[in-house]
């Protein structure tokens, strides 16, 4: 058996462990055939070489009389293990499954929702409301012809005041389920809300909560522009 510090430094390394990978599913192999599969080139077979001298060295590759090369009896049980803490990793549905688990998904829902409300008007109302008043105007083409507005400043300031309290508030919401975490997390955390989406047995209710903040927000920018 191979010592266990060769194994552990032959290991160290992702293209040997993708060489041991593929010896495992696909068998012997020629030279060529593993360097094509794990990606190297023909300017790389230097560094190839290295990785396979590595891994007899180690004692989890050997060569066949044939030339191909094969694992050993101690690398593929190596290779057995690597393959099932590869297949152990979670899924995006095992990470959905237990972030289900640790918060209330109608609470997430509705804070997310409130979020999305608030980046939405606060971004549009923040940069109508510089707009207006330095009076830079909004450049619209309808029928290829071009319309120039200054945003209306009362309309611009009121969304982004929303915006502010929607934002404040939904934040509020999701920090009170997920406390300790962070605003920077809170917001990535918004990736899950449409994920969750697809699976909540009130998807209609849900979408159509989305679909309504988005037709306002395109509201509030026609107002603010005419």
């Amino acid at each position: 058996m191979a010592s266990n510090e060769k194994v552990m430094r032959a290991l160290a390394n992702d293209d040997r462990r993708r060489m041991l990978e593929y010896l495992y599913s696909s068998g012997p192999s020629t030279y060529s055939e593993i360097m094509r599969a794990i990606g190297f080139g023909i300017g790389d077979s230097g560094r190839f070489a290295y990785h396979l001298k590595k891994l007899i060295s180690a004692g989890l590759v050997k060569q066949l009389p044939d030339s191909r090369y094969t694992l050993t009896p101690e690398g593929r049980r190596v290779a057995a293990i690597l393959h099932e803490e590869e297949l152990e990793h979670p899924t995006i549905i095992d990470t959905l499954n237990e972030f289900s688990r640790i918060v209330d998904i109608k609470r997430f829902m509705n804070g997310s929702i409130l979020v999305y409300t608030g980046l939405s008007f606060t971004v549009t109302g923040g940069i109508l409301t510089l707009m207006s008043i330095i009076g830079i105007p909004a450049k619209i083409e309808i029928m290829d012809t071009a319309h120039y507005f200054i945003p209306n400043t009362i309309v611009s300031l009121t969304a982004l005041v929303l915006g502010l309290i929607s934002l404040w508030m939904g934040l509020g919401i999701l920090k009170h389920i997920l406390p300790g975490t962070s605003i920077l997390e809170l917001l990535i955390y918004q990736k899950y809300s449409f994920l969750l989406l697809s699976r909540s047995g009130k998807l209609n209710k849900y979408f159509l909560m989305y679909i309504l903040v988005t037709i306002a927000w395109i509201s509030v920018l026609a107002i603010a522009m005419f």
